[in-house]
């Protein structure tokens, strides 16, 4: 396949036309954004975009970008003329496109990947990234079992009556529905108001400027340019092999009851939030979700509930009036 992100000659005039025929439509900021010397001016602008926010990490950028514009050229003008080329947190925009990202077909049904990002639907939090292949996460709808990455159980019905089926028979808190951790967000992020936020976290070697870019990782230096990346020390849920091991003098390094060679930054003897457990004696905050098996926080009686909002032991699920009760 070509590595060169210059498009045949036939690509050029019909790239060319499209743009042409959107100009109308389409505000001005998209047009500076693409320039008018052509559609390939764009997709330069994308591949050289993807390079500065991933390294190389992202691969392929110019031979993914050609195919999606013979394959949908008036749709990759849209999608290039939504906002995605205005820095690393848009790109997803984009690169959540047919043919930039990879889909299983009949011809293919495993795809291979290196990064979330790789795998179509990424950005809705349906499909993610595991052990090199593209796979459907926990609380993500699927239809058969073998769509489910690993250690996330079968394909399960969780709703009856519309049939529907997610791996681990758990459902994800969709963007901007209510959350309280972000192990229970399709997009694997909570923010900080209560709901689920749109994009996945940023992953390992993405450009940033703050630790906040970074969502579970930190924004620190590599060879000069800022990327997230783990920092030297360790942020709570970290491993850790001592005290001095853990960023501040809050956290401590929890090696749990059964004792071991590595342990967990934390802030007491117990296991913070969004790290492994097996029963809620184990967590800070004093629940366990029993089919995560992960560490959080849990609605009390009388406290809001929601797909991302679950009621803490010993109360029922989720009534029909929103609310956690006895």
């Amino acid at each position: 396949m070509l590595r060169s992100p210059v498009k045949p000659a036939a690509l050029r005039l019909l790239a060319a036309a499209s743009l042409l025929a959107a100009i109308g439509v389409l505000g001005s900021s998209c047009v500076d954004g693409l320039g008018l010397n052509g559609y390939e001016d764009g997709y330069t602008k994308l591949c050289d975009l993807v390079k500065r926010c991933y390294g190389d990490d992202y691969a392929g950028c110019g031979d993914r970008v050609s195919l999606a514009a013979a394959a949908n050229p008036d749709g990759l003008l849209d999608a290039l003329g939504s906002g995605c080329l205005e820095g690393c947190g848009q790109l997803f925009r984009c690169l959540d496109f047919p043919n930039i990202c990879r889909a299983p077909t009949v011809a293919e049904p495993i795809v291979s990947c290196a990064l979330n990002e790789d795998c179509c639907g990424f950005s809705q939090g349906a499909v993610a990234c595991s052990y090199g292949s593209c796979c459907t996460p926990l609380g993500a709808p699927c239809t058969e079992d073998p769509q489910c990455c690993p250690n996330t159980g079968f394909c399960v019905v969780v709703n009856e009556a519309t049939g529907l089926k997610t791996c681990g028979g758990v459902v994800c808190g969709q963007p901007q529905e209510p959350c309280l951790n972000d192990f229970q967000c399709c997009s694997g992020r909570c923010s900080d108001a209560g709901t689920c936020e749109e994009t996945p976290c940023p992953p390992e070697g993405f450009a940033c400027e703050t630790d906040a870019d970074c969502c579970d990782l930190a924004c620190v230096l590599v060879n000069g340019e800022k990327r997230c990346g783990h920092p030297s020390c360790g942020q709570a849920g970290d491993s850790c092999k001592s005290d001095a091991d853990c960023c501040d003098d809050v956290h401590v390094c929890n090696f749990g009851e059964g004792g071991g060679d590595s342990g967990v930054c934390s802030t007491g003897p117990c296991n913070p939030d969004n790290t492994d457990c097996t029963g809620s004696g184990e967590c800070c905050s004093g629940y366990c979700h029993p089919t995560y098996h992960l560490c959080g926080e849990c609605a009390k009686e009388g406290e809001p509930c929601a797909s991302a909002i679950t009621c803490c032991s010993g109360l029922d699920k989720c009534g029909v009036d929103g609310v956690c009760a006895p």
